[in-house]
C-alpha cells in the first residue's frame, strides 16, 4: 500500500482555484478528472471509463406517447408548426431537471462531493442538496463506519452543539437509539447519514470531518446543515491524508 500512496503523491498534478476546481490524479492505476461539474474515472486496467457525476440542465416536454420534446424544440415548433406547438403544451407534461455537484474532498481513493437538484413535472417542485461519497477502486459509496467504530462515532456526535439543540439525544445509550432520535423527533426530521460526509482539515493530533445533513420533511425540503467533529486520525488514514492536505485537497470548498 505504501507503494499505492507514494504513486499517489508522485502523479498528483494541480488544483487550480478560479472559476471552477480542477483536479487530475492519478491512484493505483485509475486516472480520476474532476471540475466543478464533472467527475470521471478511467481504469487503465480494465479499460473502463465512469462517468461519477456531471451536471444537468435539461427542460423539455413530454408528450402523452411518452414523447421528450426539448425546450429547443418546442421554441422551433412555436413558429413552423402553431398548431403542434399548442397540441403539445396543451396535452404534454412540462418537466425541468437541474443538478449540480462540486467537489468537497479527495483522500486516496476517497472522492467526497456535494450535490444540489431541482425538478418540476410532478405535484409540485422538488429540491435537495447533501454530501455523498464514493470510493473509486470498489466503485461504491464509503461510510463514516469504514473508519471509525460506532462506539468513536456516538461519543463524539452526542456532544455535538446541533444534535444537542435539535434532536436531544438525553437518554441515548448507543449510536442506533441516536439515529432513532433523528427519525422519532418531529419537529427536527433531519437525516443522520453516515455516506453524506467530506474530510475536512488536518490538525497536529486529529482530523475535522464534515457531516452533511439534510432534512427529510417535505415542507422543508432542500434545508441542509453541516456538523464538524473531530476524530482521531486512524492508521488507515495517516499517509493518505497528509498527502491530502499538502495538496490542498482537504475541504476544497
Amino acid at each position: 500500500m505504501r507503494l499505492f500512496y507514494t504513486l499517489f503523491l508522485l502523479t498528483l498534478f494541480s488544483v487550480t482555484y478560479a472559476q471552477e476546481v480542477k483536479v487530475n490524479y492519478k491512484y493505483n492505476g485509475h486516472d480520476v478528472h474532476i471540475s466543478d461539474s464533472l467527475l470521471i474515472v478511467f481504469n487503465n486496467e480494465k479499460q473502463i471509463n465512469d462517468t461519477i457525476f456531471h451536471d444537468i440542465d435539461d427542460e423539455y416536454y413530454l408528450t402523452p406517447e411518452g414523447l421528450k420534446i426539448s425546450m429547443i424544440k418546442i421554441e422551433e415548433l412555436k413558429s413552423t408548426s402553431p398548431k403542434l406547438f399548442n397540441d403539445i403544451i396543451s396535452t404534454g407534461q412540462h418537466y425541468k431537471t437541474i443538478e449540480n455537484s462540486s467537489i468537497l474532498s479527495i483522500v486516496g481513493p476517497y472522492i467526497s462531493y456535494r450535490y444540489e437538484y431541482y425538478s418540476e413535472g410532478g405535484a409540485h417542485p422538488s429540491y435537495g442538496v447533501g454530501f455523498t461519497t464514493y470510493n473509486i477502486e470498489t466503485k461504491k459509496n464509503f461510510s463514516l463506519l469504514d473508519f471509525f467504530s460506532e462506539e468513536e462515532l456516538f461519543e463524539v456526535l452526542i456532544n455535538n452543539e446541533f444534535i444537542l439543540n435539535y434532536v436531544n439525544p438525553a437518554n441515548t445509550n448507543n449510536l442506533s437509539q441516536l439515529r432513532g432520535k433523528f427519525f422519532m423527533n418531529v419537529e427536527a426530521q433531519y437525516s443522520l447519514d453516515f455516506y453524506s460526509f467530506s474530510f475536512g482539515d488536518v490538525k497536529e493530533d486529529y482530523m475535522i470531518i464534515n457531516i452533511g445533513i439534510s432534512h427529510d420533511a417535505e415542507v422543508y425540503r432542500g434545508s441542509f446543515e453541516m456538523i464538524s467533529i473531530h476524530f482521531a486520525i486512524p492508521d488507515q488514514l495517516k499517509t493518505i491524508l497528509e498527502t491530502s492536505s499538502k495538496a490542498n485537497l482537504l475541504d476544497v470548498r
